[in-house]
């Protein structure tokens, strides 16, 4: 009885230590690392949430029903049941890098794969595709794959133009988070099917490249516009700000496209340039990633009940490894932390434990995946600064009938300043090969101006492009050039 009793002190001394431990680990990572208890608080990354009065959702009459198949338009349908715009990249020469990398890539619009993949869908849902969803006849008796597409995408009009009419502020964007989360009660969606809403306003606007002359819609532009400007306005969700990116990343092809075609109006030109001035995905990035770990704290917090109530429900190491989980986080937060502080563009960051260590349930996202996401967003907005530029050039060709011969001359008639190269510090390189040929381009990560020479892709390409393209590649980042009678 007494070696029992002896046996089981050790033990509850032993247990009482690794508590006593775990606790004190968690304390000395906050200490040591210079960690504030509200860098890791919820509420200090929240926004206020629109009110529901003003919540763009309500403007749709969006019904959502999983049952109701008799709509035009049903939640079943925009998930699920529309194709993908095809707007792909067709090398002409040099590497083969896709679009926006390769400046010798033209963008082509492919309304036969849109076509096929469509009719594919239909074919594949049978019975459970929505009634009016649409109308199969109509598709019958389409002769080209333009016409096809035209049809696919008509049961969405009267969704796409309350889109339009109806999302006046992008402060009433307020998606919920995450993909499985839609509520069928009111009229709100996810990020996901904004992403897929956006792929649908694409679609919408390349159709105008069909007509004869090609018109593409600039309503479709705005409105994607304003849904990644509303995204990315409200950090509170890391998924809400890549969700911003994306269709940041689905829109900016069909601009340039644009372009390309002569598609777009001189006043939408204008307009598309008004709203892309007011994206700047960096502002946020980084209170993103910070709300995204303040709220894998909070969900570790709420597990640290009372110690019995801990046992009962996480088991007995729960009270152990909960905060000492916690401490590992704080340990990540201050290499995230750390790595945000860097002056260059594209940051690094070093993981918490070497790349050997295999834990396979570790509960953090990785430092170098968060960074990552990061110089994601960097390249993001260096495009559209680039995109806003190759507009006001377009709009200075028409204006004047020629290009200019530096950027300096489109201040101050057609823009207040000019945005600056993140990596120089100074303008984008640009120059004028003829009457209607540029250049435009930044000199990337090695802050050299190389004359708008394209980045240099070694032969086989190193097994990370992304890091390679981050942080080794030289040469220039030279926007892609016009092949449609301009460049």
């Amino acid at each position: 009885m007494k070696l029992l009793l002896k046996i089981f002190g050790i033990l509850f001394l032993g247990y009482g230590a690794l508590l006593l431990g775990a606790h004190a680990f968690e304390i000395l990572a906050f200490r040591i690392n210079g960690i504030q208890a509200s860098d890791l608080d919820y509420n200090t990354y929240r926004t206020p949430d629109p009110d529901p009065s003003s919540n763009f959702y309500s403007v749709l009459e969006y019904d959502f029903s999983p049952s109701n198949r008799a709509l035009p338009y049903s939640p079943k349908g925009l998930q699920d049941h529309f194709p993908v715009p095809g707007v792909m990249g067709k090398k002409t020469q040099g590497n083969s890098l896709p679009w926006p990398w390769n400046p010798d890539f033209s963008l082509f619009f492919d309304p036969q794969t849109i076509a096929n993949d469509g009719l594919e869908r239909i074919k594949e849902s049978g019975s459970n595709f929505p009634e009016k969803m649409p109308d199969l006849r109509a598709i019958s008796a389409a002769k080209t794959p333009q016409e096809v597409c035209e049809v696919l995408v008509s049961p969405f009009h009267p969704f796409l133009n309350r889109l339009c009419s109806g999302l006046a502020s992008p402060e009433s964007i307020n998606p919920l988070p995450y993909p499985n989360l839609v509520n069928l009660d009111t009229p709100q969606l996810g990020v996901m099917d904004l992403i897929r809403t956006a792929k649908l306003m694409a679609l919408e606007s390349l159709l105008g490249l069909g007509h004869n002359p090609p018109r593409m819609s600039v309503e479709p532009i705005l409105v994607n516009l304003r849904l990644a400007q509303g995204l990315l306005d409200r950090p509170i969700y890391m998924i809400n700000h890549i969700a911003g990116l994306a269709i940041t990343g689905i829109t900016l092809p069909v601009i340039w496209k644009g372009c390309e075609a002569s598609a777009l109006a001189t006043e939408d030109l204008i307009r598309i340039s008004k709203q892309l001035a007011k994206l700047d995905p960096v502002k946020n990035s980084a209170t993103s990633i910070m709300s995204n770990y303040s709220e894998l704290y909070q969900i570790l917090l709420k597990t640290d009940r009372p110690l019995l109530s801990c046992i009962k429900r996480e088991g007995i190491l729960g009270p152990i490894l909960i905060p000492f989980w916690r401490g590992l986080l704080v340990l990540e937060v201050a290499k995230i932390k750390d790595a945000l502080g860097q002056k260059t563009e594209f940051k690094t960051g070093k993981e918490v434990f070497q790349k050997n260590w295999q834990i396979s349930h570790f509960p953090f996202p990785g430092v170098s995946k968060m960074m990552t996401y990061y110089n994601e967003t960097a390249k993001q907005a260096l495009l559209i600064k680039l995109a806003s530029l190759d507009l006001t050039l377009e709009l200075y060709r028409r204006k004047t009938g020629f290009l200019p011969e530096s950027l300096g001359q489109l201040v101050p008639g057609l823009c207040r300043k000019l945005p600056l190269d993140p990596f120089s510090g100074k303008n984008f390189g640009y120059k004028k090969t003829g009457p209607n040929e540029f250049i435009l381009y930044s000199s990337w990560v090695d802050q050299k101006d190389d004359g708008g020479t394209p980045l240099q892709i070694p032969n086989p390409p190193p097994p990370n492009m992304g890091e390679f393209l981050f942080f080794e590649a030289k040469g220039d980042f030279v926007w892609p050039q016009h092949h449609a009678g301009k460049n």
